[in-house]
């Protein structure tokens, strides 16, 4: 960065300071002059660092200038671009443009969480409702419901273990995502997550018919027929049902039990996972049990495209999530993380183990499971 500037201004550079905390230069024509120079500390800084960046014709970015400050602000935006015009453009006319070029279908950009940075606010990271990625569950994956699992589709997240969630991770893209497009806006482009990502990295399968829910009346008679179990009134709220309940009543399944019992208590392991990692909402500790309507049959579950169904609901949360003044999110986080792990793998967690060899009957994300 040091070169090109000298390169830019045709300033040859010469060291004027050295020493074990400062290291300084400037420009061999200062006596002429030349007022350009650049004077750092080799101290540990701590702060926020701002970072400027241009674009030339050719879709280049190059760097501009950079500053350490103790902490992000309108004043020390501020400061910093007042310095960056005199130094880098001499006073010449800078325009600042924080909008998009192309207003026709970036439309909405006063009403993002990105635009809060122009504004005299701090903001932090996003809080995640599920504080894990897939929650040490009451209730166990027992071996004997391990077939239903399969035949349902649902024993590749299921195998996904507990995974920790990133917040300050899942923020930084929530801030990149635009409900024009469905996509995350990078600087060197636009992407999305796929249905084959949701197949691929949770094993939950996306071919199949629509998940298209019946309206329903009586869901303490379905709970009955289908889990076994009334709940008490206190325990459900229409159709939602509890989960810390429902997780009392299945905390335990014998190694000798019924066929009826076990595909009960593969239910419950199901819905346990809609309501705690798929499907999860700021509802918290409640799952809906519209969902029960389709998990009558547990060979026919799989025929459904579940994965669709996590995406467009990850979909919906992450549009409702970038709107300004949001602070909590929910959907399939765990999605997202790993997305982001397997697509910047600059940004992901070393992989100390090899598991290939567990690959083909396992998520791919899976593979994260044991660092944790």
């Amino acid at each position: 960065m040091t070169k090109y500037f000298a390169i830019k201004n045709h300033a040859p550079y010469e060291v004027v300071e050295s020493t074990p905390t400062i290291w300084a230069i400037r420009c061999k024509k200062w006596a002429e002059g030349c007022t350009w120079g650049l004077r750092a500390s080799k101290k540990k800084a701590h702060g926020k660092l701002l970072i400027a960046i241009s674009i030339d014709s050719n879709g280049h970015l190059l760097p501009l200038a950079f500053a350490i400050v103790d902490e992000e602000s309108a004043d020390s935006w501020g400061w910093f671009l007042q310095h960056l015009k005199k130094v880098v453009f001499h006073d010449e006319i800078m325009t600042l443009n924080s909008k998009p070029i192309d207003s026709n279908v970036l439309y909405d950009q006063s009403f993002y969480r990105s635009s809060i940075v122009w504004d005299d606010r701090t903001v932090g990271e996003l809080g995640c409702i599920r504080r894990e990625a897939i929650v040490q569950r009451n209730i166990s994956l027992h071996c004997n419901i391990l077939p239903l699992l399969q035949v349902s589709e649902f024993y590749g997240v299921a195998r996904l273990g507990f995974i920790q969630l990133d917040w300050h991770l899942i923020t930084a893209f929530f801030e990149r995502w635009r409900p024009e497009t469905h996509t995350f806006h990078m600087p060197t482009g636009e992407c999305t997550i796929t249905l084959q990502d949701v197949e691929v990295l949770l094993g939950i399968p996306v071919n199949g018919e629509p998940v298209i829910i019946q309206v329903h009346e009586d869901w303490i008679n379905l709970c009955q027929m289908l889990l076994g179990v009334v709940p008490p009134a206190n325990k459900i709220k229409g159709s939602i049902l509890n989960l810390t309940w429902l997780a009392s009543q299945f905390s335990r399944l014998d190694d000798d039990a019924e066929e009826e019992i076990m595909i009960r208590y593969a239910r419950a392991y199901i819905l346990q996972l809609m309501g705690e990692s798929i499907f999860s909402d700021k509802s918290c500790s409640f799952v809906h049990l519209m969902f029960q309507l389709l998990l009558g049959d547990l060979h026919e579950a799989g025929r459904y495209s579940w994965g669709g169904a996590c995406l467009a609901w990850l979909y919906r949360q992450l549009c409702k999530a970038s709107k300004r003044d949001v602070h909590d999110i929910v959907g399939s986080l765990i999605l997202l993380q790993i997305w982001a792990w397997e697509r910047f793998p600059t940004i992901a967690p070393q992989l100390t183990h090899a598991n290939d060899h567990l690959l083909p009957e396992q998520a791919l994300g899976s593979r994260y499971a044991i660092l944790f």
